[in-house]
């Protein structure tokens, strides 16, 4: 089953604030609500917290295409640790002293063999129920994860410790989501399909369950896409933790 999305569109927006202030109920609209609102007019920047947000921990994913068509997406299987068997774009953790962007590209190597331009197209943020999500005994910590793409790359894709990359046909409707992190159906169509920026924003309840999902994006036909999760079970997958890269 696919989740189902209802895109609020900006005169929906904009009436619902002009209600809210002619009523006296409220006399500014959420703080947080407005400064995504506002930072999805323009490019996903490397250093775009959301206001009034917790510290989240960086992390990257980059997804390379064969070529300016987009017609083929590389992705990879991980083999071992977090997310194990789980297909995925390649990334993981921020190091100290290091940009997202310098970070991505030395992940992209790593994992894939290959290097790439990347471009910034998004930022995904994640929170999780504490008393559910566990690392270490700890309550997860929320995610930063700034996702790039890149159009042609150099060198060959090479199996490597962590991940085993093979090319699928950039189709949202036969890319195999059932292999995937739950979250990505809901914004990884739109990455491949809409040239648009995003940043995304997901709850999880557990390790695979998403209780809320929202997209704000710079395309002004879909500036916002609301998607509630599907009633079909999830991937399973490892305990999420801000420690170790998806």
């Amino acid at each position: 089953a696919s989740p189902r999305c209802m895109v609020q569109g900006p005169g929906v927006v904009l009436g619902v604030l002009w209600l809210l202030w002619c009523s006296g109920r409220a006399l500014s609209p959420p703080r947080g609500r407005v400064s995504r609102l506002v930072r999805s007019m323009s490019a996903p920047r490397e250093d775009a917290p959301v206001a009034g947000a917790p510290a989240e921990r960086q992390f990257t994913l980059a997804f390379v295409f064969a070529d300016a068509t987009k017609h083929e997406v590389l992705l990879g299987r991980k083999k071992k640790g977090f997310g194990e068997g789980l297909l995925n774009g390649f990334g993981g953790k921020v190091e100290p002293g290091e940009s997202p962007l310098e970070a991505a590209r030395r992940e992209l190597e790593e994992e894939s063999g290959v290097s790439a331009e990347l471009r910034k197209r998004g930022n995904l943020h994640f929170s999780f129920n504490e008393a559910k999500v566990l690392y270490k005994g700890k309550p997860a910590t929320p995610m930063h994860v700034h996702v790039y793409e890149a159009v042609g790359y150099t060198g060959e894709p090479q199996e490597t410790d962590e991940m085993q990359p093979q090319w699928f046909k950039a189709d949202p409707k036969t890319l195999p989501f059932d292999e995937m992190w739950p979250d990505d159906v809901y914004w990884l169509p739109f990455l491949i399909t809409n040239p648009s920026n995003f940043d995304g924003f997901f709850d999880f309840d557990d390790e695979t369950t998403i209780v809320k999902s929202r997209l704000v994006t710079d395309d002004p036909d879909t500036p916002e896409i609301v998607c509630t999760p599907a009633a079909a079970a999830a991937p399973t997958a490892p305990a999420v933790s801000s420690e170790a890269g998806r």
